[in-house]
């Protein structure tokens, strides 16, 4: 089964890519430079957010399509580059027809090169998979020179491409997220409500469009943006994830739970690398806010100058992070998941009831999301009780006609929510028969239904894991946790491996104007 869902994700990303390459050609060729009407928002398309290792949480619903104006929805040529950071300025010029013919061929080289040096790794890590862990580290080690100066040579084109993306050129329409921005992190007419917002777009756009940084340093930057982006998100009904067990590690904004049982010099090694990498993002944050109404030139040279002094501290950061890999290797494996001793039956209508409970709650959270999305726009103006007021107005706009949207959609699918009702009770009636005729070996008594089901469903919840760490998030692993290789091969297969993960792609959002929305 796993093969068989590796195989399927591999042929769909191959088919991703020709129809980027065909996609990015075509429109450089067919389209003539600013074919597009002129109220066209200039839109930024950002990447979906890294998931956690191993996590069901992938962003799997549709864009959506903004009062169904098809221009939002984000183009699919750029499904193949959401690792990279080009990304956003790409999708600026693909949604307007704005990629001229030599920089599509330019990306053509780039994704050749890339696939090429990726082909490599790949063959590498699959002759020795076999291998005892030492030996594999030694070779992957004794390989990873080999690699060392085309991988240099491709991350410095990425950049000169992210660099033209964004600027365009003499006489090119720019992709700058900043250009028509009017406010500024800090500005007195930001209120203490929007400012944290205003902070999280501002440190998102500085690791895509900001030059003068390292590769190292946008994907701690982008690191952080998830961070602040989370910390905006979260309110009484959606608490922020505080777990310290969830970690991100390397390379950037890879994030996975730690497991238990580590030595008390392997938490020490944790302690240092979570410390001293936090240190790092503190001082770009700190730069970010201080240099954003500061001229261009200022900007660059202050994050140029930051980059340097960084540079040294993010190398032993990585050789930190080699030290945890290599003690990490050394531990048993997990014990595998507990076997259900349930009547396949139940197990099968279990299976039934889950399905339909996940098709049902996926419908409704797309219909009140789309309920939310074309509500009226917040607006933000006067002063702190004229703000206050118009906040609590949309806050309960927002609620109407989310819960609109909840009445309509049971409504509609009503005949399955009471279909879904049958199978529960069914189910629950079954677990209590079986129940009745086992008897518990340590108490002696009737084991409870209720438990049954939970044994059931962390069983299903183990397997589900295991093949999902073992296929879907194989590469993300390997490129986190695997001993010998280079950091440069690490960002070269994470990249991949977030694009195989074939998430859905956010749709555009607006470019920030003179006011913050």
């Amino acid at each position: 089964m796993f093969a068989s869902l590796s195989l399927r994700r591999l042929r769909c990303r191959t088919a991703q890519l020709a129809l980027a390459l065909v996609g990015l050609m075509t429109i450089a060729a067919q389209a003539p430079a600013q074919e597009f009407p002129q109220d066209d928002p200039k839109l930024a398309f950002f990447p979906p957010p890294t998931p956690r290792f191993g996590s069901q949480a992938l962003n799997n619903s549709s864009s959506v399509i903004i009062n169904g104006v098809r221009r939002f929805v984000a183009p699919e040529e750029l499904a193949v580059h959401v690792g990279e950071f080009f990304y956003p300025a790409l999708g600026t010029r693909l949604s307007r027809k704005t990629l001229s013919q030599e920089l599509a061929a330019r990306l053509k080289s780039y994704i050749d090169a890339r696939l090429a040096l990726l082909d490599e790794l790949k063959a590498r890590l699959e002759a020795l998979k076999n291998a005892d862990a030492a030996s594999r580290e030694r070779e992957l080690r004794t390989f990873a020179p080999m690699q060392a100066a085309a991988l240099a040579a491709l991350e410095r084109d990425a950049e000169r491409i992210r660099d033209e993306l964004v600027r365009g050129g003499l006489l090119k329409s720019s992709a700058d997220w900043n250009d028509e921005r009017d406010w500024h992190l800090g500005d007195k007419n930001l209120s203490a409500v929007v400012q944290p917002r205003a902070e999280a777009r501002v440190v998102r756009a500085t690791a895509y469009y900001q030059p003068g940084l390292t590769v190292e340093q946008r994907g701690l930057v982008r690191e952080l943006a998830l961070q602040l982006e989370e910390q905006t998100r979260a309110g009484p009904r959606r608490p922020a994830i505080t777990d310290p067990t969830w970690v991100f590690f390397s390379p950037a904004t890879a994030r996975w739970h730690l497991p238990p049982g580590l030595s008390p010099a392997l938490k020490d090694l944790f302690g240092r690398f979570y410390h001293d990498r936090e240190v790092l993002k503190r001082e770009m944050r700190e730069t970010i806010n201080a240099q954003d109404s500061a001229s261009e030139g200022a900007r660059t040279r202050a994050f140029a100058d930051l980059a340097a002094s960084q540079a040294p501290r993010i190398l032993t950061l990585e050789r930190l992070a080699d030290e945890i890999r290599q003690q990490l290797a050394t531990l048993p494996p997990a014990p595998p998941p507990r076997l259900t001793h349930l009547p396949p039956a139940l197990v099968q209508l279990n299976t039934v009831v889950k399905d339909e409970q996940r098709y049902l709650t996926a419908g409704l959270t797309e219909r009140m999301i789309k309920s939310i999305i074309t509500s009226n726009r917040l607006q933000l103006s006067g002063g702190p009780d004229e703000i206050r007021q118009s906040m609590q107005e949309h806050a309960a706009k927002i609620d109407e006609a989310r819960k609109l949207a909840e009445t309509d959609y049971r409504q509609e699918n009503v005949a399955r929510y009471a279909a879904l009702e049958q199978h529960r009770a069914e189910l629950l009636r079954g677990l209590d028969e079986f129940a009745a005729t086992q008897i518990e070996p340590d108490t002696g008594k009737h084991p409870d239904s209720a438990q049954l089901l939970r044994n059931l469903d962390a069983s299903n919840n183990a397997f589900d894991a295991l093949g999902r760490d073992e296929v879907i998030y194989k590469d993300y692993r390997i490129a986190m946790l695997e001993p010998g290789l280079s950091a440069a091969q690490r960002r070269l297969l994470f990249n991949a491996a977030l694009a195989g993960l074939a998430q859905a792609l956010p749709p555009g959002e607006r470019m920030p104007q003179e006011t913050f929305r």
